[in-house]
């Protein structure tokens, strides 16, 4: 019988699934989502926990998943990931060691977060070598965890979602001859990865992201958070050259909310001038955007206008079959599923 991976993405404001069934090239069997009530995550952590697992308990029935074990991710603004330096030495010497390092790079006790790590590059002749360090707060995984646990479920992986998204998007353990950068506009937050070759060269969380972006046209046109959510689906534009002036509650809404897409647009310029220096004028030369912020109407040419490079929609359908009658309902919302997918992957196609 073929594997089953099952990849569960607990958002901040909805949970997104997505089962494949092993093979040659997976098989999308099933995917689906389910809004969960304001605040019930805080900072990536579970708070409503009761409320989380019976939204994750009626998402799996709704959409006819029987597997129990699934695949969860940690948001980038929950886990520290940091390259650091340290003298060569075996893998098996860094376990033991990275822990005593951490101390350095981290704001709390080492005993209190869960560690992981990648050995990078070795120098010999200096001596050392570069190694990628991963960690998140045990509170927050345990939140995720015994949630699931309370429901039935099994957690088969933890995973941090920016990795998932370079799962999701072929660049795990690719040449991509360049640096590459992934953003993912979530709802409270954007989180943005410039890779090489498969490896995480810099990694930054941006507070500008979806919701920030309705609040902002709900409180320029005095209208409610709900109906400034359905203009910003629906009506909203990104190269819109609507004025200050003009009347209409569309062109007041795109004009409100290109300020949003200018700021968001500098910190990621921001962020591409901090990484050309760090990593001696390595330049990025594209960026690929998920999530559900990137739905928004024509923001790929928007980006590109401002920056200056290809910017491209997450398009990950090629990484795996999709029946005919799946593809078109999966095209029209594919960012909001990146993260389930590149975690349905892990456990499907094998490293």
């Amino acid at each position: 019988m073929a594997k089953v991976g099952v990849g569960l993405d607990i958002g901040a404001n909805s949970i997104k699934v997505l089962e494949l069934q092993g093979g040659l090239k997976p098989r999308l069997i099933r995917f689906g989502k389910i809004m969960i009530p304001a605040g019930a995550l805080d900072a990536g952590e579970i708070k409503e926990r009761e409320q989380v697992g019976k939204a994750i308990k009626e998402l799996f029935a709704k959409n006819r998943i029987s597997s129990k074990r699934v695949t969860i991710a940690i948001p980038g603004q929950a886990a520290i990931i940091r390259h650091i330096k340290m003298p060569m030495m075996e893998d098996e010497e860094v376990a033991n060691a990275i822990h005593w390092e951490a101390e350095r790079y981290i704001p709390f006790p080492v005993d209190e977060v869960t560690l992981d790590f990648k050995v990078i590059r070795r120098y010999p002749d200096q001596n050392e070598m570069d190694v990628l360090m991963v960690c998140a707060r045990n509170d927050i995984i345990y939140s995720h965890v015994e949630t699931l646990r309370d429901q039935g479920f099994q957690t088969a992986a933890v995973d941090i979602q920016t990795f998932s998204l370079m799962r999701a998007a072929g660049l795990e353990n690719a040449n991509t001859e360049g640096a590459v950068a992934l953003l993912d506009i979530g709802f409270e937050t954007s989180d943005l990865m410039i890779l090489k070759d498969g490896i995480p060269l810099f990694t930054r969380v941006i507070p500008l992201a979806g919701n920030r972006f309705t609040t902002t046209v709900a409180t320029n046109l005095g209208i409610a958070v709900e109906e400034a959510e359905d203009i910003k689906l629906n009506k909203i534009n990104a190269l819109s050259e609507s004025d200050s002036i003009s009347q209409s509650l569309e062109s007041k809404a795109n004009f409100a909310m290109q300020e949003g897409l200018k700021e968001l647009a500098l910190e990621i310029r921001r962020s591409f001038d901090y990484f050309n220096l760090q990593e001696r004028n390595e330049e990025v030369n594209r960026l690929i955007i998920n999530g559900g912020g990137s739905l928004l109407t024509n923001l790929a040419i928007f980006l590109n206008r401002e920056l200056g490079i290809p910017v491209l929609e997450g398009s990950v359908l090629q990484k795996i079959i999709v029946p005919k009658k799946l593809r078109l309902i999966i095209e029209e919302e594919l960012p909001l599923y990146s993260v389930a997918l590149g975690l349905a992957m892990r456990e499907v196609i094998p490293e």
